[in-house]
């Protein structure tokens, strides 16, 4: 039984009755999405750990001097409303996991720079985001508003990235 419960979370009940019932190791589709799982969840594992080295060095400095806090604020955005979209629409863990991990890192992380600037805006920051979660997590939220910002996550993300290099440039100057 225990055996059923664990392929279960990498395989379809079809595919485990096919393992372990029937002893067929030949169905292609079976091997395909057993695979897709485990991938799914060596990507999520991946992504639990991606950004402790950033965390662990802006620790050890006590400092979060060069990043951009818009840059952080819009990457929060895009995890959380992707988090919550694959959540809304009742998808497995395995397809949103990577953005709920990277949401939790990339909280901790705009906490600390917003916090090592202002005690009182880091605490105004942590409420305003458990907020947001409320609302985005509630029935309150229209899937259509989840659907929206799921497709906004490219331009966002591209006005992140600009926010990083205009914070980079204005830092450290163009170089000549």
């Amino acid at each position: 039984m225990a055996l059923r419960n664990a392929l279960g979370w990498f395989l379809p009940p079809r595919c485990v009755d096919e393992y372990l019932i029937r002893m067929d190791f030949s169905d292609g589709a079976c091997f395909t999405a057993g695979l897709s799982k485990v991938l799914g969840y060596g990507v999520i594992a991946g992504s639990s750990l991606v950004k402790v080295p950033q965390v662990v060095k802006i620790l050890g400095s006590r400092s979060a001097a060069g990043l951009s806090i818009l840059s952080l604020l819009l990457e929060l955005l895009i995890y959380t409303t992707t988090f919550a979209y694959f959540l809304a629409n009742s998808y497995p863990f395995s397809s949103y996991g990577e953005a709920t991990f990277l949401a939790l890192q990339t909280f901790i992380i705009t906490w600390l720079a917003i916090t090592w600037k202002s005690q009182a805006l880091g605490v105004a920051f942590s409420a305003v985001y458990v907020a947001g979660l409320a609302v985005t997590f509630s029935p309150v939220m229209p899937l259509s508003v989840l659907y929206t910002l799921q497709t906004l996550n490219v331009p966002i993300m591209l006005v992140s990235k600009v926010s990083v290099q205009w914070t980079f440039f204005k830092n450290c100057g163009h170089g000549g």
